[in-house]
């Protein structure tokens, strides 16, 4: 897996085994403000059955919310979602509107032979 990061949170990953890793490599914001500079890629190779979780901050920086804690709820969701589970929003502790909340779970699957 190849990726770069412009400002979202570090990309959390759930080995096959339980394991929690976040990436934490991570390159210049982009902004308006900010001139262009090239990106730096980040690669990693990802065991078959890996779950990788890729987030937008407004899903963890709330209001009163600590962004630690709330990182750490996250990969626990990524967890329950790894073994199956179906939860809502509400059980990471998102309770109305939010902005800018986006979490998308990808599984890494085996090479194709």
């Amino acid at each position: 897996m190849t990726w770069t990061n412009a400002g979202h949170p570090p990309p959390i990953l759930i080995s096959p085994d339980g394991g929690v890793e976040r990436l934490t490599g991570h390159g210049l914001l982009i902004h308006p403000a900010i001139a262009l500079r090239p990106r730096a890629d980040h690669c990693r190779m990802l065991e078959p059955g890996t779950l990788l979780q890729i987030y937008t901050d407004g899903l963890v920086e709330q209001p009163g919310v600590d962004f630690e804690v709330a990182t750490r709820e996250t990969a626990d969701l990524l967890r329950l979602l790894r073994e199956g589970a179906c939860v809502s929003a509400g059980a990471i502790g998102i309770v109305g509107p939010m902005e800018d909340g986006w979490l998308v779970p990808l599984r890494a699957a085996a090479p194709v032979p």
